[in-house]
């Protein structure tokens, strides 16, 4: 059905609940030529939909999150240095702990999110806190904020304490999976940031390491079902961008896959040499981003470049030393 001079309608028949639909629009001009789109996709759900709006795995560094230390020499970084109860690959790290106890105060700040078209959102993560019971909670604790501006001194904004319940004992290197932290008071900001605070002192101090990261929001759809529009989600097969590009040593890469499945992302030089293997696993249908640290290569432009399938994308980019 013509809406007006550019729109059209159409109606896709009632599907069971759970089922992926498949579809392609055809437009065709009054000489007989058209044109088909590429495959959309929608699945029917309940009432309910749930986005995950940040998952961090810390699988080879601190990813997007930012770690900004205000007070002694040690800071957030990665590790690997697996122990019992300890997730598989790396996580985030913090000890205050250094051939002696030291004051610090550091901070460990996702990537910014919009709760502005959810109605719940939560947040969980796993950790692990090691050598003092009596500080757990003070030392390790966990804010929300949205007047931070996603860099600079998180002391110069206001930030909400946020209360996290079934918290790691501080007696052990076990990890720990938090319950759930209910953060829907801030449904409606468009930028909120959270961050992990560790505080120390030259008397007191903590190990406090921290994985899986899950933030998560719903919204209520008032249908029984519907078609997923995720905005983060794209319906192409894409390396959407690098940034920075140029870049010096690191450059993170966002790319997006329309429905779950196998992928590789490899890099290459101009030669056709292969430099990397970013990503050669099984992936859900979205956005995703991955870090590549490019220190121990030369100066000039790579071949970024996306597989699955029968389907691959390139895209350059250019190190900078």
């Amino acid at each position: 059905q013509q809406l007006s001079s550019d729109t059209y309608s159409g109606t896709i028949p009632a599907q069971n609940l759970d089922d992926t639909v498949y579809y392609q629009i055809t437009a065709e001009d009054n000489q007989g030529y058209s044109v088909t789109s590429l495959e959309y996709s929608y699945v029917v759900r309940e009432a309910f939909v749930e986005n995950v709006l940040i998952e961090e795995t810390f699988d080879d560094d601190l990813g997007p999150f930012n770690q900004y230390s205000i007070t002694g020499s040690q800071e957030w970084y990665w590790d690997d240095n697996r122990g019992s109860g300890t997730p598989a690959d790396g996580y985030a790290k913090m000890s205050g702990y250094d051939n002696g106890t030291y004051e610090n105060s550091d901070w460990l700040i996702t990537p910014n999110f919009d709760l502005t078209n959810y109605d719940q959102a939560s947040l969980q993560f796993q950790e692990a806190i090691n050598y003092d019971d009596n500080y757990v909670g003070y030392d390790q604790s966990v804010w929300i904020s949205s007047e931070y501006p996603g860099s600079g001194s998180p002391r110069d904004y206001d930030w909400d304490k946020l209360t996290v319940e079934g918290r790691a004992s501080g007696s052990s290197w076990d990890f720990v999976t938090v319950e759930e932290v209910d953060i829907s008071d801030y449904i409606g900001n468009s930028d909120l940031y959270i961050g992990f605070w560790y505080t120390s002192t030259n008397s007191s101090a903590s190990t406090w390491e921290i994985d899986n990261i899950v933030i998560k929001a719903s919204q209520d759809t008032g249908s029984s079902s519907i078609e997923i529009r995720d905005k983060q989600f794209a319906h192409e097969f894409e390396i959407r961008k690098n940034y920075p590009n140029p870049f010096n040593a690191s450059t993170t890469i966002e790319y997006v896959i329309p429905e779950s499945k196998s992928i590789q992302l490899e890099i290459y030089d101009l030669s056709g040499k292969h430099i990397r293997t970013l990503v050669d696993n099984y992936q859900k249908a979205g956005k995703h981003t991955i870090k590549w640290n490019a220190s121990g290569q030369a100066s000039g432009v790579y071949l970024i470049q996306l597989i699955s399938d029968n389907q691959s994308k390139v895209k350059k980019c250019l190190l900078i030393k």
